[in-house]
């Protein structure tokens, strides 16, 4: 079974101890003494500060440790939830230093010149010179505007999967070392991992995921199965999934952007290439892609006669031959809304979770839903015509962002009436 760690970072945005978080050692950017340095500036509030930039220091401190510890809490595999990638995690403590570092220089204008010359006017130089330094290896990496970033990438290889990809629909699984996935995703062994995309190629929208709980899992199962030689027909045990290519990437870019490869098992490549239903294509070096012969389409009609269990899991698409189950509801309506016509004495497989939130009407009429292979989302129609699917969020949850949206209203209006009771408080600062 798959884990339900979340993994698809840069490589070097995996430390492995407290220190590389500390001076944000997440890339190319960090190394060195150079990375302690905006922590030094951050401290300058704490140790000349007074009243409200003090206070403001000790919270800018406050919330960067406590973004560093779920960071190393998460790198430790302490939580039992996912978590988005370490870079993610650490933009808190970015932001919590930054503005300490901003209290810092008000500090410096109003509350320095308040005491005698000694050890508080050099910290401060120190500061200074922290800043002055700091930048620098920012300042190198902003020249190009790529950060450090490959200047190319596997867009233009993989194109012909966006292209594919249209009213039909299908998904992408990629597996591979989890620093080569070009988006976030979940363990499937010790240096190893998969994710899939729902539209093609990855976009920003793929940078954080959820828990493999659930039928998320069904993915690492059926990989399993095949590693573990227990079938030569992964293509079936994906296909109900929608999955249609199968991507391994073993470099961040291709050459010449990239050199460095993050090479997966060879068992992995030889598993892949024994399938049956996997088909191998030429791509460049770097990327090694199979398209899933027996992939289903996100949604489509198979005949009554096919007989699509109710029960038996992922195994139980082994038996059937979908291969030739044509797609339905091409025209997308809105938001988890399709539409188009569907024929009589069939079954509409959507590849989709089972949930009561997923309606069927045909000219109007709803449709019993069933559940195929036990856990996907079905519709038996027994006379044909105009089709809708949607999905219906339940009232009760609306009700909930309701009263979220008003518990945060009540938040800012406590902050504001505070903010406005401290200003019509009289000074409180003194000079030492």
């Amino acid at each position: 079974m798959a884990k339900a760690s979340v993994t698809g970072a840069p490589r070097a945005s995996q430390p492995s101890d407290l220190v590389s978080l500390l001076h944000f050692h997440t890339g190319p950017l960090g190394a060195g003494p150079t990375g302690w340095c905006f922590l030094v500036a951050a401290a300058l509030p704490l140790l000349i500060g007074r009243a409200e930039r003090h206070a403001w220091a000790v919270r800018g401190w406050t919330l960067a440790l406590l973004s560093f510890g779920a960071a190393w809490a998460s790198q430790r595999g302490t939580f039992p939830l996912a978590l988005p990638p370490v870079d993610v995690l650490l933009v808190p403590a970015a932001a919590g230093l930054a503005l300490a570092a901003a209290m810092g220089v008000s500090a410096f204008e109003v509350d320095l010149p308040g005491y005698r010359f000694g050890w508080r006017q050099i910290a401060s130089g120190l500061a200074a010179a922290a800043v002055a330094v700091g930048i620098v290896p920012a300042l190198g990496a902003s020249g190009n505007g790529r950060w450090s970033m490959p200047a190319g990438d596997h867009g233009r290889a993989l194109g012909f999967i966006d292209a594919e990809n249209d009213a039909a629909s299908f998904r992408v699984l990629w597996i591979g070392d989890p620093d080569a996935l070009p988006l976030a995703g979940w363990e499937l062994d010790d240096g190893l991992a998969y994710a899939t995309t729902d539209a093609g190629l990855p976009t920003v929208e793929n940078l954080l995921v959820g828990s493999d709980d659930g039928r998320t899992g069904l993915l690492g199962d059926a990989l399993d199965l095949a590693r573990r030689g227990q079938t030569a027909r992964l293509g079936r045990l994906l296909g109900p999934m929608g999955i249609r290519y199968i991507v391994v990437p073993e470099r961040l870019a291709p050459a010449p952007f990239a050199t460095e490869v993050l090479p997966v098992p060879e068992a992995l490549f030889s598993t892949l290439e024994a399938q049956l239903d996997l088909e191998p294509l030429d791509v460049p070096a770097g990327l090694t892609v199979f398209r899933n012969e027996a992939f289903l389409p996100l949604r489509a009609a198979a005949p009554a006669a096919v007989g699509v269990p109710t029960e038996g899991g992922i195994a139980a698409a082994l038996a059937l031959d979908l291969s030739t189950t044509p797609a339905v509801l091409s025209h997308e309506d809105g938001h988890l809304r399709w539409s188009g016509p569907v024929e009589a004495d069939t079954t509409v497989l959507l590849s989709a979770a089972h949930a009561d939130g997923w309606k069927l009407t045909v000219d109007g009429a709803p449709v019993r839903s069933v559940k195929p292979f036990g856990w996907a989302t079905g519709f038996e129609i027994v006379e044909g015509g105009q089709a809708t699917l949607a999905f219906h969020t339940p009232t009760l949850r609306y009700g909930v962002l309701g009263l979220q949206a008003l518990g945060w209203l009540v938040v800012v209006e406590i902050l504001v009436r505070q903010r406005r009771s401290r200003r019509s408080a009289p000074p409180s600062d003194e000079v030492a």
